[in-house]
């Protein structure tokens, strides 16, 4: 009963900071918030509680999440962009394990936390998946949401200097000056723009849910069958079985009925949870030792830089994607993010929402499974 109490007191206190973070349209505010907030309360009280359970409920619920983005159509449009995503994805391989490789030789890292602090994938989901192979989680979501800032404080800058060097882009099949292609991009975000767009650091480009009865029967269908694949992968032993059965799932639901509207309600509290999780883990010794990151953090930068500008060039010059739109297709900052810029750009949105969605759903799938291999090797 006591813990009971310990674990509703965390809950409370992670719900309002995350959630004040949240309305204060700080980037990914409702994870950073409640992490900070279930920190303080751990380190205070020594009595922070999350309970396993819930972290893989999470985890289903975000597999079903990405499953509802990809449906029949993305699937279709898949084949335009096969070749840049193949090189994007061994791109995504070699580099991972080069500059997890470096952090572990270079830091006082352990192997497994080093390679998932420089995986291109989401903060709160390469949090999550860490955990059940063994990795620091709190130096892996630090590192993770820091990896974030860099990239929306640092990278926009750059690009928008390279926009500026080229003085052209192609936009919409027509080559107009860059001035003209931001003033295209922004009339056309104007026309797209997405009910999300109070937090576009935090949401989903999603259409509102309607609460109708059509919706509703499609998102429980999702639900069940993302929750039933990720307990089938689960039970088989997978590794990250829960997000990647009910993505897997998902995805292939959203396929054969049609994509479920996700609520996008729904995404700040799973925000809030995943943040919660993380922060009871981080303890005193843990703060005590945090300048043990210093080091991984800088691999981490300039391993940014040379993922997003040598895989760009490289595809840039073997496939028909302008440079610009190879940049941030390969830019690990986030779908929506990229989204964004891509419209103030000038860029070939519609490719980088895809590619995006794509990266994701692979580091998911293959890069737990790589990882593990890499263990199993190396013990």
């Amino acid at each position: 009963m006591v813990e009971v109490l310990w674990f509703l007191g965390t809950l409370a206190v992670s719900c309002i900071v995350g959630f004040l973070a949240h309305k204060a349209k700080i980037p990914m505010g409702a994870m950073l918030g409640a992490m900070v907030a279930a920190t303080a309360f751990n380190l205070i009280t020594d009595h922070g509680v999350f309970y396993n359970e819930l972290r893989i409920l999470l985890q289903l619920l975000t597999g079903a999440m990405i499953g509802s983005r990809i449906g029949i159509e993305e699937a279709k449009s898949m084949k335009t962009i096969l070749v840049p995503t193949v090189m994007l994805l061994i791109g995504m391989v070699v580099l991972n394990i080069a500059f997890g490789a470096a952090v572990f030789y270079l830091s006082e890292l352990d192997i497994v936390t080093s390679l998932f602090s420089v995986t291109p994938g989401g903060a709160t989901d390469m949090a999550m998946i860490s955990a059940d192979l063994g990795a620091n989680t709190a130096y892996v979501a630090i590192l993770q949401i820091l990896r974030i800032i860099i990239i929306i404080t640092l990278l926009p800058p750059i690009f928008k200097a390279i926009v500026k060097k080229t003085h052209y882009r192609e936009f919409g099949g027509t080559i107009v000056r860059t001035e003209e292609a931001k003033t295209a991009g922004r009339e056309h975000e104007q026309r797209a723009a997405s009910p999300d767009e109070e937090h576009p650091h935090d949401s989903l480009p999603v259409e509102p849910f309607r609460y109708n009865r059509r919706e509703t029967i499609l998102l429980a269908g999702l639900f069940v069958c993302a929750i039933a694949g990720g307990l089938l992968f689960r039970l088989l032993g997978v590794p990250a079985g829960a997000i990647i059965g009910a993505m897997l799932f998902g995805i292939a639901y959203s396929i054969v009925f049609g994509k479920a509207v996700y609520p996008k309600r729904m995404r700040p509290w799973q925000q809030v949870l995943a943040g919660a999780y993380i922060g009871v883990s981080i303890d005193k010794q843990t703060v005590a030792s945090m300048d043990v990151l210093f080091i991984p953090l800088m691999i981490m930068i300039i391993g940014i830089l040379v993922f997003v500008f040598l895989i760009s060039l490289i595809i840039h010059k073997l496939s028909k994607l302008d440079f610009v739109t190879c940049l941030l297709a390969c830019t690990p900052g986030g779908i929506t993010e990229m989204s964004l810029l891509s419209e103030e750009f000038g860029a070939d949105t519609p490719k980088i929402a895809v590619m995006q969605t794509v990266r994701l759903v692979l580091v998911i799938m293959i890069f737990p499974f790589m990882i593990q291999t890499i263990l199993s090797m190396f013990g």
